[in-house]
């Protein structure tokens, strides 16, 4: 995923060569070749510090980025040809997000909210994310005609009376429910820790209820030709 990352580099610059670097594609979620069709660099003499400013190419989807570099002139390494490599950080824009294997087959609004949430969860922004976990849960209870419930607490246990998720399914959902409760009415906001543990328990959720079908569906239906 996209971020910041730690590495080192030859001289100032964490190129390849002069026009290259290997760096995150968003489109191709991981490191590939790019191209760099703009670089800007600025150096600080009291820090020694020097920031480049890149518009870059992917070699391998051909699609656009922006990719900012840090390098600290003071952190370096030499290898056995006396070579110095300078450690730097990047960060690569628009952020890349992993979703979940298959997730095509997800209803649109519940796969643009979940996508949002992702977004939100690789910006640090944990109670948007708190916030948008919710939203997908509640999208999923409207995509099952689960609408003429109260609240989310009785939305989740007429899940449990459909069959649709077992007993213990509901008490993880109630996780998120009550983790988005936080986020929205307190304004407390939940830890990193905190929000992958209902990141996974949604993605389980949607996994069950609409990939894990599909999947199987698609196999019946490769061997019945």
């Amino acid at each position: 995923q996209g971020g910041v990352c730690g590495c080192y580099c030859t001289k100032h610059s964490a190129n390849m060569t002069e026009n290259t670097c290997y760096s995150l594609c968003y489109s191709c979620r991981k490191k590939t070749n790019h191209q760099i069709i703009c670089n800007h660099s600025e150096f600080d003499d009291d820090s020694f510090i020097n920031y480049e400013y890149q518009i870059v190419k992917c070699l391998g989807c051909n699609r656009f980025g922006f990719r900012f570099v840090e390098t600290d002139g003071y952190e370096w390494e030499e290898d056995e040809f006396g070579n110095r490599h300078y450690f730097y950080e990047e960060e690569t824009y628009p952020k890349s997000v992993s979703m979940i294997d298959g997730e095509w087959h997800l209803p649109r609004p519940i796969r643009n909210i979940y996508r949002e949430t992702l977004l939100a969860i690789q910006n640090e922004s944990y109670t948007l994310a708190g916030l948008g976990l919710r939203i997908t849960l509640e999208d999923i209870c409207r995509d099952k005609n689960i609408e003429n419930k109260r609240n989310l607490k009785e939305k989740i246990d007429q899940l449990v009376k459909l069959d649709l998720i077992v007993k213990r399914d509901a008490d993880l959902l109630h996780y998120i429910r009550d983790l988005g409760n936080d986020a929205a009415h307190n304004a407390n906001k939940p830890n990193r820790q905190k929000i992958n543990a209902a990141l996974q328990i949604i993605e389980h959720l949607m996994g069950r209820l609409y990939i894990l079908e599909k999947q199987i569906e698609g196999v019946i239906h490769r061997d019945e030709k």
